[in-house]
């Protein structure tokens, strides 16, 4: 259900955007049924070639089955040469497997986290489910002013909207952000190698620019503000960002 609200939400506000154009890929999706967004596929874009049409690419909690030693390397040079931004949003379906398969190795060096062996986060997990109610969401307020969190020039403004924000109830675990990557929320268990989780995390690859999110549940920020006003921004601002760098080096 988290991740349908998730998909779902997020979907509908990037298709309303003129902006932008949205091409999606259910991996459930039966084989009879078409794709959905404002440019629909056939085939999952598996070549440089095929990735390179596109400014961004967003992976919500997806089933490693489908990807490759290829494919990542493929995603790579998407992002450090020809400066394609990727968020990568964890999940409790498959997250554990996709970062821990050996074939797939090279997105961990993507990523802008590190994460512990397979051992460490199956036993962070049972943790966090035996306490649920531990932590919730922890604004980095030195890392406000990011063009992600910032809902307005004035400081006092931005942190007021932020903490009318509900938070999260479940996370995936991570051990610690990497050198130079910047924090952006993070879970207040103090459970991480340097305290508190990342929860949110954004970070370079080559030219281009990485998100992480290590929770699901930006749903629940659409009772902020007017008609969901905060959340759509939020939306609207990741992709943004993540274009950012790719408009910078001419290719629209």
């Amino acid at each position: 259900l988290e991740f349908r609200r998730v998909l779902f939400r997020s979907q509908r506000l990037l298709q309303r955007d003129p902006s932008i154009r949205l091409s999606c890929w259910l991996q459930s999706m039966d084989e009879e049924r078409q794709q959905e967004g404002d440019d629909p596929i056939t085939d999952l874009p598996r070549t440089l070639a095929d990735l390179g049409q596109y400014n961004v690419i967003i992976m919500i909690d997806p089933n490693p089955e489908e990807f490759d030693e290829a494919w990542i390397a493929a995603l790579q040079q998407f992002c450090r040469n020809k400066a394609g931004g990727v968020l990568y949003m964890a999940g409790p379906h498959f997250t554990s497997e996709f970062i821990t398969m050996n074939r797939l190795r090279g997105f961990l060096d993507l990523l802008p986290v590190k994460f512990g062996d397979a051992a460490s986060i199956a036993a962070s997990q049972v943790i966090a489910e035996a306490n649920d109610a531990g932590g919730g969401m922890v604004l980095v307020s030195h890392n406000l002013d990011h063009p992600v969190m910032s809902f307005s020039a004035d400081a006092a403004e931005n942190l007021t909207r932020w903490n009318q924000m509900p938070g999260f109830t479940w996370n995936f675990p991570t051990e610690s952000a990497k050198p130079m990557a910047r924090v952006l929320l993070e879970r207040g268990s103090q459970s991480g190698v340097e305290g508190n989780q990342p929860a949110l995390v954004a970070g370079r690859f080559g030219a281009g620019s990485v998100l992480y999110f290590g929770f699901q549940g930006t749903w629940r920020w659409r009772k902020v503000g007017l008609q969901a006003q905060f959340f759509d921004r939020f939306w609207i601002q990741v992709i943004r960002y993540l274009v950012e760098n790719r408009s910078l080096q001419g290719s629209r």
